[in-house]
Protein backbone atom coordinates (compact mmCIF):
# COMPACT_ATOMS: atom_id res chain seq x y z
CA UNK A 1 0.00 0.00 0.00
CA UNK A 2 2.58 2.44 1.06
CA UNK A 3 4.05 2.44 -3.06
CA UNK A 4 0.95 3.34 -4.03
CA UNK A 5 0.24 6.24 -1.26
CA UNK A 6 -1.57 4.59 1.35
CA UNK A 7 -0.60 5.67 4.94
CA UNK A 8 0.96 3.18 7.35
CA UNK A 9 -0.22 0.26 9.25
CA UNK A 10 0.14 -0.20 12.66
CA UNK A 11 0.00 -3.75 13.52
CA UNK A 12 -1.08 -5.61 16.56
CA UNK A 13 -1.85 -8.52 18.34
CA UNK A 14 -4.06 -9.23 21.23
CA UNK A 15 -5.93 -12.06 23.08
CA UNK A 16 -9.93 -12.55 23.55
CA UNK A 17 -10.51 -15.78 25.58
CA UNK A 18 -8.84 -18.46 23.72
CA UNK A 19 -8.81 -16.33 20.38
CA UNK A 20 -5.58 -15.21 19.46
CA UNK A 21 -6.24 -11.90 16.95
CA UNK A 22 -3.39 -9.95 14.64
CA UNK A 23 -4.48 -6.79 13.97
CA UNK A 24 -4.08 -3.86 11.64
CA UNK A 25 -5.08 0.02 12.18
CA UNK A 26 -4.12 2.74 9.70
CA UNK A 27 -2.19 5.62 10.84
CA UNK A 28 -3.40 9.12 10.14
CA UNK A 29 -0.84 11.89 8.97
CA UNK A 30 -0.44 14.16 12.11
CA UNK A 31 -1.23 16.96 10.09
CA UNK A 32 -4.44 15.90 9.20
CA UNK A 33 -6.75 17.59 11.73
CA UNK A 34 -10.29 17.52 9.72
CA UNK A 35 -11.48 13.85 10.11
CA UNK A 36 -14.55 14.39 8.89
CA UNK A 37 -12.53 14.41 5.16
CA UNK A 38 -11.18 11.25 5.57
CA UNK A 39 -10.43 8.63 3.38
CA UNK A 40 -12.87 5.67 3.84
CA UNK A 41 -9.76 3.53 3.92
CA UNK A 42 -9.94 4.96 7.56
CA UNK A 43 -13.09 2.66 8.59
CA UNK A 44 -10.81 -0.08 8.47
CA UNK A 45 -8.77 -2.18 10.59
CA UNK A 46 -8.02 -5.34 9.11
CA UNK A 47 -8.04 -8.10 11.50
CA UNK A 48 -7.14 -12.06 11.25
CA UNK A 49 -8.41 -13.98 14.36
CA UNK A 50 -8.04 -17.85 15.23
CA UNK A 51 -11.23 -19.01 17.27
CA UNK A 52 -10.97 -22.64 17.68
CA UNK A 53 -10.84 -24.40 14.74
CA UNK A 54 -12.00 -21.19 13.11
CA UNK A 55 -9.99 -18.59 10.80
CA UNK A 56 -11.49 -15.42 10.92
CA UNK A 57 -11.33 -12.53 8.16
CA UNK A 58 -12.37 -9.16 8.76
CA UNK A 59 -12.70 -5.86 7.87
CA UNK A 60 -12.47 -4.49 11.45
CA UNK A 61 -11.18 -5.43 15.15
CA UNK A 62 -14.58 -5.39 16.45
CA UNK A 63 -15.98 -7.64 14.79
CA UNK A 64 -13.74 -10.31 14.90
CA UNK A 65 -13.97 -10.04 18.52
CA UNK A 66 -17.24 -10.19 17.96
CA UNK A 67 -17.03 -13.18 15.78
CA UNK A 68 -14.66 -15.25 18.34
CA UNK A 69 -17.19 -14.76 20.99
CA UNK A 70 -19.91 -16.37 19.45
CA UNK A 71 -20.73 -20.39 20.10
CA UNK A 72 -19.43 -22.38 17.80
CA UNK A 73 -23.12 -23.59 17.35
CA UNK A 74 -24.66 -20.69 16.14
CA UNK A 75 -21.61 -20.24 13.59
CA UNK A 76 -23.21 -23.76 11.72
CA UNK A 77 -26.42 -24.44 10.92
CA UNK A 78 -27.15 -27.48 11.27
CA UNK A 79 -29.11 -28.41 7.84
CA UNK A 80 -25.31 -27.60 6.06
CA UNK A 81 -22.86 -28.75 8.51
CA UNK A 82 -19.52 -27.09 8.55
CA UNK A 83 -18.07 -25.92 5.64
CA UNK A 84 -14.81 -24.42 5.12
CA UNK A 85 -15.78 -21.05 4.44
CA UNK A 86 -18.65 -18.50 5.22
CA UNK A 87 -19.39 -15.19 4.47
CA UNK A 88 -22.60 -12.92 5.82
CA UNK A 89 -23.67 -9.58 4.75
CA UNK A 90 -26.29 -8.01 6.68
CA UNK A 91 -28.01 -5.02 3.88
CA UNK A 92 -28.73 -2.71 6.50
CA UNK A 93 -25.78 -2.40 7.83
CA UNK A 94 -24.30 -2.44 4.72
CA UNK A 95 -26.55 0.70 3.83
CA UNK A 96 -25.79 2.48 6.82
CA UNK A 97 -22.02 1.92 5.72
CA UNK A 98 -22.37 2.97 2.17
CA UNK A 99 -24.83 5.59 3.27
CA UNK A 100 -22.10 7.20 6.19
CA UNK A 101 -19.38 7.56 3.12
CA UNK A 102 -21.48 8.64 0.32
CA UNK A 103 -19.82 11.22 -0.21
CA UNK A 104 -16.39 9.69 -0.65
CA UNK A 105 -18.49 7.73 -3.08
CA UNK A 106 -19.98 10.37 -5.26
CA UNK A 107 -16.65 11.84 -5.48
CA UNK A 108 -14.92 8.68 -6.25
CA UNK A 109 -17.77 8.11 -9.45
CA UNK A 110 -17.02 12.05 -10.69
CA UNK A 111 -13.46 10.79 -10.65
CA UNK A 112 -13.24 7.61 -12.51
CA UNK A 113 -16.35 7.77 -14.50
CA UNK A 114 -16.16 11.44 -15.13
CA UNK A 115 -19.86 12.07 -14.44
CA UNK A 116 -21.18 15.37 -13.19
CA UNK A 117 -21.82 15.55 -9.79
CA UNK A 118 -25.66 15.08 -10.18
CA UNK A 119 -25.30 12.00 -12.17
CA UNK A 120 -22.95 10.59 -9.83
CA UNK A 121 -25.36 11.29 -6.72
CA UNK A 122 -28.25 9.05 -8.98
CA UNK A 123 -26.26 6.34 -9.61
CA UNK A 124 -25.13 6.43 -5.60
CA UNK A 125 -28.87 6.81 -4.91
CA UNK A 126 -30.04 4.14 -7.66
CA UNK A 127 -27.01 1.64 -5.97
CA UNK A 128 -28.50 2.29 -1.85
CA UNK A 129 -32.25 2.00 -3.24
CA UNK A 130 -31.09 -1.93 -4.91
CA UNK A 131 -29.38 -2.57 -1.76
CA UNK A 132 -33.01 -1.33 0.21
CA UNK A 133 -34.67 -4.55 -1.58
CA UNK A 134 -32.50 -6.77 0.61
CA UNK A 135 -32.19 -8.15 4.21
CA UNK A 136 -28.93 -10.31 4.27
CA UNK A 137 -26.55 -12.52 2.09
CA UNK A 138 -25.25 -15.44 3.12
CA UNK A 139 -21.96 -17.61 1.25
CA UNK A 140 -20.87 -20.87 2.65
CA UNK A 141 -18.39 -22.98 0.65
CA UNK A 142 -17.41 -26.38 1.51
CA UNK A 143 -14.38 -28.49 -0.59
CA UNK A 144 -13.53 -31.93 0.18
CA UNK A 145 -11.64 -34.48 -1.42
CA UNK A 146 -13.94 -35.38 -3.35
CA UNK A 147 -16.26 -32.13 -4.23
CA UNK A 148 -16.93 -28.18 -4.18
CA UNK A 149 -20.35 -27.03 -2.87
CA UNK A 150 -21.19 -23.57 -2.88
CA UNK A 151 -24.09 -22.05 -1.11
CA UNK A 152 -25.95 -18.36 -1.69
CA UNK A 153 -29.08 -17.70 0.06
CA UNK A 154 -30.04 -13.97 0.04
CA UNK A 155 -33.13 -13.02 1.51
CA UNK A 156 -35.48 -10.30 0.02
CA UNK A 157 -37.11 -7.38 2.03
CA UNK A 158 -40.77 -8.07 0.70
CA UNK A 159 -41.89 -4.63 2.31
CA UNK A 160 -39.71 -2.79 -0.28
CA UNK A 161 -41.60 -4.08 -3.50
Amino acid sequence: GAQNGQPPLDLGMESDGSAQLYTATYVPNRDSVDRQQAPTIFNFSPTVAFAGDHLILSSTTALARELCRLNNKSIEPAESGPANTRASVDAEMGRRALELNRTHWVVNNMLEKGHSKEAAEAEISLLLEIVDYFDDANLSLDVTDQQMQINVMVAVDTEQR
